[in-house]
């Protein structure tokens, strides 16, 4: 390629990666045109976290036509001279090595073989790149293997050392776009969730049982096909089902017997008013907050509230969190009562099957009850049986695999 061809692909290149906004995808463009933009056999993706890197990424175009069996291991460096990617972070300095089993260079770093012995590759020639951005920050390091020529593995040539710098620019650009937009996002679903938490704290539920909807409501998602942007909404969404009853006055949330009939209207209001809290934004995750939080008391047969919503008409978010909502208050104990019998829950589940619930939510949820169950395991609550109360396990919300 001449300079002009090299400048266009790479202009290419920077608009492709500016485009996602997703990190996987992201790491896996970036890899997919490095190894177009280099004719490189091999290419492996390592992400910052702290003072260490991340494997996060990788291809291998011959082992891909051995095996349909692409998997790999994520694992960390230490960013140091150990190994040839942490010292590329460590240093700010790209390596070019022509063969990694006959060096003649000073590098205090040793080519580690066991990769290549154990799938029967032949590592010969590496381009480490550090990805550094514009403030200097080493975001990452792309590591480049085996530039191929004519069906044969060959050293990388010098001339591709600025052009694979400058690609690494645009991977910097696009990377740290992602992590802000990820930042934002975590900071976002920080605040909302320390809001459902303080909802949920009100009406004597747990922390873990918000965590538990998001999960359920995610997975149920996941196992109707929807797509990767309506689960990660579902998911962050799900828990302000009922952040209206911060408005609830205490003398009815907290009324230990049964309500009156006047009580009973006062508390079902909490779906409008958590509708009338969340609505009217620009952001699309509190939009679909507002609507499962409106629609989550609807029922298939029509006979729910506030608006008395049937079938299709109830959108399909608050279909969801309606079931898993239920699912998980039937499913878990409380101070105030043991858990029901999974037999139980799974027989009142069907029983409400084109009643309260939408059927096919129902099938699907039964059918995968384990997966189901693996999540409130992992997400179980405690209870302290001298003091009477329960103890909140706390581990981090993990965001799903889209």
């Amino acid at each position: 390629m001449d300079q002009q061809d090299i400048a266009q692909r790479l202009v290419e290149i920077g608009i492709a990666l500016s485009e996602e906004r997703q990190l996987p995808k992201l790491l896996a463009k970036v890899v997919d045109h490095s190894l177009n933009f280099t004719n490189a056999d091999a290419a492996s993706l390592y992400v910052r976290d702290r003072d260490e890197l991340e494997f996060r990424f990788t291809r291998n175009l011959t082992l891909e036509k051995r095996s349909t069996d692409n998997q790999f291991t994520t694992f960390k460096l230490p960013i140091d001279s150990r190994s040839v990617a942490g010292y590329v972070a460590l240093n700010k300095h790209t390596v070019l090595i022509p063969d990694v089993y006959n060096r003649h260079d000073s590098l205090p770093f040793k080519f580690d073989d066991s990769f290549d012995k154990r799938v029967g590759y032949r590592s010969q020639s590496m381009l480490v790149v550090p990805i550094i951005d514009n403030l200097g920050q080493v975001l990452g390091v792309l590591q480049l293997i085996n530039h191929m020529h004519n069906g044969e593995a060959e050293a990388f040539p010098e001339e591709l050392r600025r052009p694979v710098e400058a690609l690494a620019g645009q991977v910097a650009i696009a990377l740290r776009n992602v992590v802000l937009v990820d930042q934002l996002a975590l900071s976002q679903r920080e605040t909302v969730y320390r809001l459902c938490r303080a909802a949920e704290t009100r009406d004597n539920e747990t922390g873990n049982h918000i965590k538990r909807i998001s999960y359920f409501a995610h997975k149920l998602a996941e196992l109707r096909g929807e797509d990767a942007s309506f689960r990660e909404l579902v998911f962050d969404a799900s828990p302000m089902h009922d952040l209206g009853k911060i408005g609830i006055p205490d003398a009815v949330l907290l009324k230990p017997g049964r309500l009156t009939d006047n009580e009973r209207v006062i508390m079902n209001t909490h779906a409008q008013l958590g509708y009338d809290m969340l609505a009217g934004s620009d952001s699309a995750l509190l939009e679909m907050g507002a609507t499962i939080a409106q629609t989550h008391h609807e029922r298939w047969d029509g006979t729910g509230y506030p608006q008395q919503l049937q079938g299709m008409r109830i959108p399909l978010e608050g279909r969801i969190t309606a079931l898993v909502d239920v699912f998980d208050a039937l499913s878990s104990p409380r101070v105030y009562k043991p858990a029901w019998p999974l037999e139980k829950v799974i027989d009142y589940c069907t029983e409400q099957r084109g009643q309260h619930f939408d059927g096919e939510l129902v099938d699907t949820l039964i059918e995968n009850m384990d997966d189901f169950l693996a999540i409130r395991e992992e997400y179980a609550d405690e209870f302290d049986e001298d003091e009477g109360e329960h103890s909140i396990i706390t581990p981090a919300i993990k965001k799903p695999l889209n």
